[in-house]
């Protein structure tokens, strides 16, 4: 510790002792920087001795292409007075995390910096193989679905500014289930990768195709109804030649659907079901493709009448809330449920919520609906505690719609007040797309209902097109597995690695994570060794009525 202030040496020895990661003491010298102590971690990453960091200014140690970088940090501490953090990076790829730290004297006088260094690589390295899993099809390499979606929305906007068409096409093998069973998994998976590879060569020029899921594949191009139709032709050639597989022919067909912007649809979302509706034309046909036009949609008709049952299905009563049991894998014990909605109509029976939700969106019935789950959901979870069940932890979905409304803290507060619930006692469940929707105003809302206590879960983790230092923004909790990375978790597919790397970098964040749909022991096993925090799924329980969920508890905890 030579050169360092006496009554500060005891406490620079005190941090060199307890600190297992590179640690150094500069002094502040008219501009000009050098080493006071340094601990045995920072020699082993500087590659030097003792003497040699001592006997040296820091500008002498720093390579050169950094100095002026790094110097500019050491300046931007001291005028700021406070820690400075920052990535630099080493040789051999490595990454590290630098934390600049003035030491103020209660002159206000900084005399010396403490800098440490924190090897990241293995975060950075996990971060990049997640942000390319979620954009790309781990057997064939292509853009995934959401990929898709993001440069199909990419290209409405530029169409738009100049007055063009855009066209997707929607392509399904025929009879691939059957085929995958017979040839097995690998020879499937190295099928599907050839078929990327014709369909890529039979892009047009700035053209894009993803594999969407299974045996389904997106391709994007701009182009009128005519261009359309050739380019279609033009993928069923594709097919024209058998493919051949570990020495065998194999020979496929494909069915093809069509939407253009702007004849069917005005965004990205609307022009994926145009395509999945005219593909659901051709695959009752079979090796044929179609356009999709207004006859094909769902009568609008009856979704009107839907829609009406669905305005009077709260004052009559008709709706209800299951729960769905949330596991901790360490001790087995339910801490929480989430709450989901159900609806049974009198005459038209139990109607499924993948038919009434986009409904309910559309609507503008969402807000009252998930108002209505929230309060019951949190009545329940009252209930439960006086029975002497435990506080379990109650998650809400929300939908965007609330982050547009200016009333979402005051809607929960008042719920919370009205049922005398403990905060932390409510989870209310975002996805990436919602959180992402507006940012600062979706913070905002978030910082101020986490300051008395709501937890925030992001759903279906993985599945959106958020990056992870967007999600850093936010007062999140929990991050939940979506189920589809569990299902391929053991498949063969590339759920393993992709939930490995979600469950790794959630809890380098410093949250909680629970995988969904989980069916299988199998599944369950590999997330106990990832050390997965909770779960949920039909391997413990499927949503059930609130009395049946209170019998799981009553015999967890033999009441």
């Amino acid at each position: 510790m030579e050169g360092i202030d006496k009554a500060l040496a005891p406490f620079f020895e005190l941090i060199f002792l307890a600190y297992p990661d590179p640690l150094f003491v500069v002094s502040v010298e008219g501009g000009d920087y050098h080493y006071r102590a340094v601990n045995d971690a920072y020699l082993r990453h500087a590659g030097l001795s003792l003497e040699e960091v001592l006997s040296r200014r820091v500008v002498d140690v720093l390579p050169p292409a950094a100095r002026p970088y790094l110097l500019g940090k050491f300046a931007e501490a001291l005028k700021a007075k406070r820690s400075i953090v920052y990535e630099v990076s080493a040789p051999e790829g490595r990454t590290f995390e630098a934390v600049i730290s003035p030491i103020v004297t209660p002159e206000g006088d900084c005399p010396y910096l403490l800098g440490s260094l924190m090897d990241i690589t293995p975060r950075k390295r996990a971060e990049a193989e997640l942000e390319f899993a979620r954009f790309h099809d781990g057997v064939t390499g292509l853009p995934n679905r959401f990929s898709l979606r993001q440069r199909l929305a990419e290209a409405l906007i530029h169409a738009e500014s100049l007055d063009q068409s855009v066209m997707l096409l929607v392509l399904d093998l025929d009879r691939f289930k059957p085929l995958n069973e017979t040839l097995g998994h690998p020879m499937a998976d190295r099928l599907l990768c050839q078929v990327a590879v014709r369909l890529q060569a039979a892009l047009p020029l700035g053209g894009t195709v993803a594999r969407l899921d299974g045996d389904e594949f997106g391709v994007l191009a701009f182009g009128d109804a005519q261009d359309a139709e050739a380019l279609a032709q033009r993928l069923q050639e594709v097919f024209s030649l058998p493919f051949m597989v570990d020495g065998h022919e194999v020979y496929l067909t494909a069915s093809i659907g069509v939407g253009r912007f702007p004849a069917d649809a005005q965004n990205p979302d609307a022009l994926m079901r145009c395509a999945g509706v005219a593909l659901d034309r051709a695959k009752q046909e079979r090796n044929a493709y179609c356009l999709y036009h207004l006859g094909l949609s769902e009568d609008t008709t009856d979704r009107l009448v839907l829609g009406h049952k669905l305005r009077h299905a709260l004052e009559r009563h008709e709706l209800t809330v299951h729960y769905q049991p949330q596991v901790c894998l360490e001790s087995g014990r339910i801490f929480g449920a989430e709450a989901l909605i159900r609806w049974h109509h009198p005459q038209l029976g139990m109607i499924s919520p993948a038919k009434f939700i986009p409904l309910a969106e559309e609507c503008g019935l969402i807000v009252p609906i998930t108002e209505w789950v929230m309060r019951a959901a949190c009545l329940q979870q009252r209930c439960w505690a006086q029975e002497g069940l435990g506080d379990v932890r109650m998650s809400v979905n929300l939908s965007g719609r609330h982050f547009k409304r200016q009333n979402l803290a005051e809607l929960v507060k008042r719920v919370l007040a009205e049922t005398s619930i403990p905060p932390t006692c409510l989870d209310l469940e975002l996805t990436e797309s919602i959180l992402m929707d507006n940012v600062e105003a979706s913070a905002e809302v978030m910082q101020e209902l986490s300051r008395i206590g709501i937890l925030f879960s992001v759903d279906d983790f993985g599945t959106g097109y958020s990056s992870l230092s967007y999600l850093q923004r936010f007062p999140l909790h929990t991050l939940k597995v979506d189920q589809s990375f569990v299902r391929g978790i053991t498949s063969g597919e590339d759920g393993a690695p992709i939930t490995s790397a979600i469950i790794a970098m959630a809890h380098s964040l410093g949250m909680k994570v629970i995988a969904e749909g989980v069916e299988t022991r199998a599944q369950l096993d590999f997330l106990r060794e990832r050390r997965c925090d909770g779960y949920q799924g039909y391997y413990f329980s499927r949503p059930v009525p609130a009395e049946e969920f209170g019998a799981l508890l009553r015999a967890a905890h033999k009441v």
